[in-house]
């Protein structure tokens, strides 16, 4: 399927996203797919009434991406951001259990791109 097929349906899956960037993250397709991926899962998160907790998903799902796909280090820079907001959110008891899990993540991450 084209690039432009996936914006016109407005949806790009995961999947296909991850097999196109682990053929090389700097071809154009997978710009243009990351791109069109980005933006509509931008658009979910400013239509949440909550839009800390889904952009510190979002970041969570685009850094899982990134480490499926084998690219650690955008990986660790994508889960170091919503590490960072979950931290500016004191008091939720899930939050502190997402940073926890999240912490844990980027190091094991670390530990491989260092291996």
């Amino acid at each position: 399927m084209k690039v432009d097929e996936y914006a016109e349906r407005r949806e790009v899956s995961r999947e296909e996203l991850v097999e196109v960037l682990r053929q090389g993250a700097e071809t154009s397709e997978a710009k243009k797919m990351l791109r069109i991926w980005c933006n509509l899962e931008e658009v979910k998160v400013d239509q949440t009434p909550d839009r800390v907790e889904a952009s510190i998903k979002y970041d969570v799902r685009l850094g899982l991406l990134y480490a499926e796909a084998g690219y650690a280090e955008e990986a660790i820079d994508s889960l170091d951001a919503a590490l960072t907001k979950a931290l500016h959110e004191e008091g939720k008891a899930e939050t502190e259990e997402l940073g926890e899990n999240l912490r844990n993540y980027i190091m094991m991450l670390t530990m491989r791109s260092i291996n």
